[in-house]
């Protein structure tokens, strides 16, 4: 009842109901009019076509900037009139000077043919971040457009935002309804006791123990009905493909003018596989208590799978409890010491759907199961390193053409290189990202 009381407060921004409430609309290489269909608040709603152009647009333009401190999202009705899918966006500015990455945020979504639905666009993206969080959820029946940038909006300070296409492809049409603001969804109990998003439904949802265990023998029974291709050998290589030298080793060579990955019996190799193969996922609790409707308790063997960690290296919460639900499933499925059931089930499951590489920063005791694998490798020096500007990209980049670069690169690997020491399973090094 409380969040169905929050949700019904909002601000309304536009219905089109009568000229008052179009006289905040401005278009760009759209056409727009008052429609009788798509109406989900009052009598009528807003047609939009947007030409076939770069970036075609409705503005909603006040006279005087909102102030959104006090809201959480913008929410607007639409329907998909077209008998295919369209992909729409929404940008929020908190200055004239916006160009799509100053000054703004922006989401997006894809509504299917005939259909209407209600999507929101956070405004509180500094709030996610702080809660540890890229986004935060939408309320029940409504769908998130996200927001994206790494602009801080001023909330106290929104000028405008917009309904946007990207080169749309043909004039494409839709229709719009009840644009509003409304406080954003409270996050108590969002995580269920799997680690699950308490609030939607999918298809593979787990609701029971009982459908863990269930799914385990489904998937057991498949797996163990695969046989690997006859085209491959033992490495994953194409054994109907042209034969280098077996080197005992792989390496990159250079065939018929393309560079390839070749297996240590010569066979061309193109790798394909998953990072972060582990029983390890961790999910901060620590200010975030409140978000969880399940944790182990203290007595709980499942307790071992909540610890202290340090050294996040981004969010708010840099060190503090967090909640290995990866861990706890994985137990829960395979029972105490879940390892080597879990090992065996993973390693089969990578051959029956076509993958050929354990990756990156995956747990080593995986990598003694003859599949090729890499090793995570860091580099240190006094080589230059490259800077930029974008907030995003991490640290600074290596400069491969610093000649101290290479001299670095063999002092740094030939320290790790005992882990995988006449491993002919090992692809080689991963270095940095």
């Amino acid at each position: 009842m409380a969040s169905a009381t929050l949700l019904a407060q909002t601000l309304p921004v536009t219905s089109f109901e009568d000229d008052s409430q179009m006289a905040i609309l401005r278009t760009r290489n759209t056409r727009i009019q008052v429609a009788e269909t798509g109406v989900t608040d009052g009598a009528r709603a807003l047609r939009i076509d947007f030409d076939p152009v770069a970036w075609p647009s409705l503005w909603f333009s006040p006279p005087a900037p909102y102030d959104l401190r006090e809201w959480g999202e913008i929410a607007l009705d639409v329907t998909n009139p077209m008998d295919e899918p369209l992909l729409f966006r929404l940008r929020v500015d908190d200055d004239p000077r916006a160009d799509g990455s100053r000054y703004c945020r922006t989401g997006g979504a894809t509504i299917q043919p005939g259909e209407t639905r209600t999507f929101s666009f956070p405004l509180q993206s500094a709030g996610s971040a702080q809660l540890g969080m890229k986004g935060l959820p939408a309320w029940t029946g409504t769908t998130s457009l996200g927001s994206s940038g790494w602009w801080t909006l001023d909330l106290s300070h929104i000028v405008a935002f917009q309904i946007f296409m990207a080169s749309p492809q043909g004039v494409k049409t839709l229709l719009v309804d009840n644009v509003r603001f409304r406080p954003a969804p409270p996050l108590d109990g969002i995580t269920d006791e799997f680690g699950q998003y308490s609030r939607q439904e999918w298809p593979g949802k787990v609701h029971a123990l009982e459908e863990l265990l269930e799914r385990r023998e489904s998937e057991r029974a498949e797996l163990d009905g695969f046989a690997p291709p006859a085209h491959l050998d033992r490495f994953g290589g194409w054994l109907d493909g042209p034969r280098l030298d077996a080197t005992g080793f792989f390496r990159a060579e250079k065939h018929d003018g393309k560079w390839w990955l070749v297996t240590p019996d010569g066979t061309l190799f193109f790798s394909v596989g998953p990072d972060s193969l582990t029983m390890g996922n961790h999910t901060f609790i620590t200010g975030r208590e409140h978000m969880f409707s399940w944790l182990p308790a203290q007595d709980d063997p499942l307790r071992a799978y909540v610890q202290r960690i340090t050294g996040a290296v981004e969010g708010p919460i840099r060190e503090g409890l967090a909640v290995n639900f990866h861990g706890i499933n994985i137990e829960r499925k395979y029972g105490a010491q879940p390892f080597e059931a879990w090992a065996g089930t993973w390693f089969q499951r990578l051959r029956a759907w076509g993958f050929n590489t354990i990756g990156n920063w995956s747990d080593a005791r995986l990598f003694r199961r003859e599949m090729p694998y890499v090793i995570a490798g860091g580099i240190s020096g006094t080589h230059n390193r490259l800077t930029t500007n974008v907030p995003s990209a991490g640290s600074a980049i290596h400069d491969p053409f610093d000649p101290r670069f290479a001299v670095n690169v063999r002092n740094s690997l030939r320290s790790q290189a005992a882990a995988a020491a006449g491993d002919p399973y090992c692809l080689g090094w991963f270095v940095d990202n």
